[in-house]
């Protein structure tokens, strides 16, 4: 008896402790089909678009996701073309904008860091 007693306590705590993680760190937002629509439209026109570098296209397509707050894909976006030019400081300031308004404040702070320090090197 004391052990199922004990079991359901655990269970309780931890259920509660999970549930003020889970709100703390996911935010699920549900779009309307026309508004994915138009996101998707704008996404297409920005990848399709001629004469326009690659990370200019990144920051581009993080910008309007992030308006959107579509957070994790712009962070999946920014992370990509932080990989193909680490040398772009405004990719690395982008990602750590991302990255704080999701809560991710030490990653963020390696992001302004780096951005930073990009910065300075080309004075």
């Amino acid at each position: 008896m004391y052990a199922q007693a004990e079991r359901k306590s655990l269970w309780a705590i931890l259920s509660s402790q999970w549930l003020n993680l889970e709100s703390k760190f996911l935010s699920l937002q549900i779009m309307a089909p026309a508004e994915i629509k138009s996101v998707q439209d704008e996404m297409t026109a920005l990848q399709n678009a001629p004469g326009v570098p690659k990370s200019t296209a990144a920051i581009l397509k993080a910008g309007l996701l992030t308006s959107r707050e579509l957070y994790y894909d712009a962070r999946e976006i920014l992370a990509e073309a932080v990989k193909a030019d680490p040398d772009e400081p405004t990719l690395h300031f982008l990602l750590a904008e991302v990255y704080e308004k999701t809560g991710l404040k030490d990653m963020a702070a390696e992001e302004y860091s780096e951005s930073d320090f990009l910065l300075k090197q080309r004075q």
